[in-house]
């Protein structure tokens, strides 16, 4: 067995398949090294192909366990929603019927920070780790705009009730004031 010598970032993902180890590590710059310990060194026992920086695109999800960490909880306006931001997504409950599935709407590579409904209880801002807000129609499979303007991630999102003014607050020590109908950012406070 080869020694590697390599300090490995916190988060490492681990896949045991057939009896073989497939070690994929998140670099910067959305790079993922891989590394398979195998009987041999392109196949696994089974004859599969073993992952590697050559086939890393060829990987498909087949199955999702889970949705990550809540990172935000939102009632609707009209108290009949609930929205919980996950590490993958978005989890949408009719709140007549807790024990029906929640619809789940992905977000890609959209890392969750923050949400907050719209005043019409029918789309929701997502603030996002890199800086964006997403606005996204429930029941939309993508954002409908994407309101950019902010440094850093956004911890903070709030609608002004009946107005289509959204504040947003921002790891980058803004506040800003945004007009949803036409993204731009109408004021920019320093906090």
């Amino acid at each position: 067995m080869r020694k590697i010598k390599k300090k490995w970032p916190v988060s490492i993902l681990v896949i045991l398949f057939m009896s073989v180890a497939y070690i994929v590590v998140p670099e910067a710059a959305g790079q993922v090294q891989t590394i398979s310990v195998t009987p041999t060194p392109s196949r696994n026992a089974a004859g599969l192909e073993a992952i590697s920086t050559s086939n890393v695109d060829r990987i498909t999800q087949i199955a999702r366990l889970g949705y990550g960490t809540i990172k935000d909880l939102e009632w609707s306006p009209d108290g009949l929603t609930l929205a919980a931001a996950t590490g993958v997504g978005i989890l949408v409950y009719d709140a007549t019927d807790l024990s029906a599935p929640p619809q789940f709407m992905e977000c890609g590579s959209i890392l969750i920070m923050s949400m907050a409904w719209g005043p019409d209880s029918d789309r929701l801002a997502v603030g996002g780790w890199d800086g964006n807000i997403y606005l996204w129609q429930i029941g939309a499979s993508e954002p409908y705009t994407v309101l950019n303007g902010h440094g850093n991630a956004i911890f903070s999102l709030e609608w002004q009730y009946n107005k289509n003014l959204l504040a947003s607050g921002s790891t980058d020590g803004t506040i800003q004031l945004w007009d949803v109908r036409s993204g731009i950012a109408q004021m920019i406070l320093d906090a």
